[in-house]
């Protein structure tokens, strides 16, 4: 039989064979996409390069594992040893590592509803409860790469072939992307193996559907879900898919629903904790809405841009969301409100300027199919070129070589849409992610299993291009555009290394390793290259003062102010640095703005208060103090600022009632009780002032104020003894103390004449 392009054989396109010759007996079914049960479940007949390839496909991925294993050890090996970033995940890496070992530590539910789709903080925390550390996190991933490369290959040669199987393997352990994220506290690697496995549970249901099938399917795309919260539609495609499939078969409807339920059994425990923390209904995780809106707004750029006054920390992101809704509406948000909230944001621009939603979803889609260097968090290819990760170029496929193959291959494919639903299913969720929220590197590597094996596919099929000559063109063409294209994106400047992104990381892990000045000059380094860095202007302001180097960072925090002159944290950083300058006259002006722009802001209420104190404006100061703790009412270091300003203004009975509040709270705090001595003794309660100053002694034996207070209290007291030997003390720890010195000669001269005066014995 002549084949002609497009000849569909058993059940699914041909693949093609090294040497272009027949496959061997065929069957074409004439039932559109209905395979006949000579197709069900079948591979390709084998010759050639096939048929070479099945009858060692065993050894052929086992070398393929243990060459890749041998080169994931070293790139393992090179990050651990040469990386700071190894040692201090950072941004979602780190509250992934802190939430697990949270979870280690028995707090298995939150407060809250979670933020991130809830499975691999999970198995971080077992690793972590078991004793793990962040190298055996890695490890565990870089086995999860090598598990899905396997089950890439069996379910690829199951489906096309052993050749297409084999080939799929090396092009996914090739990846530098997947490679790279097995080094990122990050739940890619998870992804990506539960792709897989979903998609082998879905092709065997392809083959034959039985409730076991059915229900190994639910179970896979449950896990998924629970570590992959966009999955969720992938629920909706594939019921909607069976529901055709036993429409064809003119079977029965309900086992169609079985893997949805699985799903929802398998999420169910997610569903009730957010029930739980919330009382709102949230199937795995909230906070879709504010996604949403950090992907569709009108500085947006197609990749992730931060919403303006939310941080990028995603442990910080809700709480300052919560806080803009507040501002905008005047009303105490509930987690639904806030998702609705910049949900109906996004819709509103969409609205409002449908070309321009349709340009920034075609800038999303160039970002999928060509990005190479742009990373949210982590910057590999910059790693790599400053020597950090010099291993990684074992792995040296970029994933938009593949695009323009993996492309070609849907096209093919989807002519048979149901039959090969469960790839280009796995392939359009990632993408129509990407189209509605934005292009993140992390939101790509689900699919970048599926690419690679639709890929080899095409590429295979290519090379028989004496009977796919116009398969053959395409295929080649796609792929040199996709290593042209990104020197040209590069040179466009729409996609380039990120040197700045990874000199400010740097120093965040070398100020954690206690290496401030390299951490400095890391800084410095960075915003050379981007010097209107708002962030790292900050971050740089605020390690200079953490130093001792406070002009320093009142310079950088100034910079940023000129850079964001209505950001709060700028105002508020220049002027608390004013502030421990003792420069409160210049410092009055931008805290008072920052706390018209954020009136909740503790930090400026404490820091413009002590400045009103500072400019004997103490009625404003205690104004702002009573704000605060109306605000924070057990915010203990706030009321102690509280007291001391009642002090100022000769409120003492209020200043008795503040000290004690705060040593009921922290009975450990040694200047709440003194405080509350001082202003004890100033009352007349001398019992209770000796109690107090006795206390804060205890908790600090050689603090001469708390001597020298406690003496006082004595020798007003007449009890000269006592007194003396608390001036004694004191003066042993601080000889220059001239009142202590004074007061023991008063006290010793007063003994003598007590002594003198007393009658003798006869």
């Amino acid at each position: 039989m002549t084949r002609a392009s497009g000849t569909e054989i058993n059940g699914t396109f041909d693949a093609g064979t090294a040497n272009g010759t027949s496959m061997g007996s065929t069957k074409i079914s004439n039932r559109g996409d209905q395979p006949t049960t000579a197709d069900a479940g079948a591979r390709p007949a084998t010759t050639g390069l096939a048929a070479w390839a099945d009858r060692r496909f065993g050894l052929l991925v086992a070398a393929v594992c243990v060459l890749a294993l041998g080169c994931r050890l070293l790139i393992l090996w090179d990050y651990v040893a040469h990386n700071p970033l190894a040692h201090h995940p950072i941004n979602d890496a780190k509250t992934y590592w802190n939430w697990a070992e949270a979870i280690a530590g028995g707090r298995l539910a939150l407060d809250t509803p979670f933020f991130s789709a809830p499975l691999y903080p999970y198995m971080l925390g077992l690793v972590r409860r078991v004793g793990g550390g962040l190298t055996a996190a890695y490890t565990i991933q870089m086995l999860m790469d090598l598990a899905t490369a396997v089950l890439l290959a069996w379910g690829a040669r199951r489906r096309f072939g052993a050749h297409v199987g084999v080939l799929a393997a090396i092009l996914f352990l090739g990846l530098r992307q997947p490679a790279s994220s097995m080094l990122r506290i990050l739940p890619s690697s998870l992804h990506m193996l539960l792709t897989v496995a979903t998609w082998l549970a879905l092709t065997r249901v392809a083959e034959k559907s039985s409730p076991g099938r059915l229900l190994l399917a639910g179970v896979m795309l449950g896990l998924l879900c629970a570590s992959y919260a966009p999955a969720l539609l992938l629920v909706a495609l594939v019921t909607v898919w069976l529901l055709i499939r036993t429409y064809q078969r003119k079977a029965g409807f309900l086992p169609a629903f079985l893997p949805a339920a699985a799903v929802v059994v398998i999420i169910l425990p997610a569903t009730l904790h957010n029930w739980r923390a919330s009382g709102e209904l949230f199937l795995i995780r909230s906070g879709s809405g504010i996604t949403l809106r950090q992907g569709n707004h009108p500085d947006s750029r197609g990749a992730y841009t931060p919403i303006p006054g939310v941080s990028t920390r995603r442990d910080q992101m809700h709480p300052d969301a919560r806080r803009l809704v507040q501002a905008e509406t005047g009303a105490d948000p509930s987690w639904k409100d806030i998702d609705h909230f910049f949900r109906n944001q996004a819709v509103r621009e969409w609205a409002k300027s449908p070309g321009w939603a349709l340009h920034l979803a075609m800038r999303k889609l160039h970002w999928f199919l060509s990005a190479r260097h742009y990373a949210d968090i982590y910057q590999p290819t910059a790693e790599t070129a400053a020597g950090l990760n010099r291993w990684l170029r074992l792995a040296p496929l970029p994933v938009p070589w593949l695009m323009g193959p993996a492309l070609v291959g849907v096209v093919l494919l989807i002519r048979r849409p149901i039959r090969h639903a469960p790839e280009w299913m796995l392939l359009a969720v990632p993408l129509v992610v990407t189209l509605v929220f934005f292009y993140s590197p992390r939101y790509r590597l689900p699919a970048v299993p599926i690419i690679a094996l639709v890929s080899a596919w095409a590429l295979l099929r290519a090379a028989s291009w004496r009977e796919h000559r116009k398969t053959a063109i395409v295929v080649v063409s796609t792929l040199v555009a996709g290593v042209v294209l990104g020197p040209i994106n590069a040179a466009i400047g729409f996609d380039r290394p990120a040197p700045q992104r990874l000199a400010f990381h740097l120093a965040y892990a070398l100020k954690h390793d206690g290496k401030m000045d390299e951490a400095i000059a890391k800084l410095r380094e960075g915003l050379a290259i981007t010097p209107n860095d708002v962030t790292a202007r900050i971050e740089l302001g605020d390690l200079l003062e953490y130093v001792g180097r406070r002009d320093e960072a009142l310079e950088e925090f100034s910079r940023a102010r000129t850079l964001a002159p209505d950001s709060p944290e700028t105002l508020r950083k220049v002027g608390t640095t004013l502030l421990k300058l003792r420069r409160s006259v210049a410092a009055e002006e931008p805290l008072s703005r920052a706390l018209a722009l954020q009136p909740n802001d503790m930090t400026a209420i404490l820091a413009l208060a002590a400045v009103k104190q500072d400019l004997s404006k103490t009625d404003e100061a205690c104004r702002l103090y009573e704000h605060g703790l109306a605000l924070s009412p057990d915010n203990t270091r706030l009321r102690f600022a509280y007291g001391n300003v009642l002090m100022q203004l000769g409120r003492w009975e209020d200043a008795r009632a503040a000290f004690a509040e705060v040593v009921a709270s922290s009975p450990t705090d040694f200047d709440a009780y003194f405080s509350l001595g001082f202003v004890q003794s100033r009352l007349q309660q001398a019992e209770a002032a000796q109690n107090s100053f006795e206390r804060a002694l205890a908790l600090q034996p050689q603090s001469v104020k708390a001597l020298y207070a406690l003496g006082v209290l004595h020798y007003n007291n007449r009890r000269f003894k006592e007194a003396a030997e608390l001036f004694r003390r004191a003066v042993s720890v601080d000889p220059s103390h001239r009142q202590c010195r004074d007061l023991l000669q008063q006290c010793e001269q007063l003994l003598r004449e007590q002594h003198d005066d007393a009658p003798s014995e006869q």
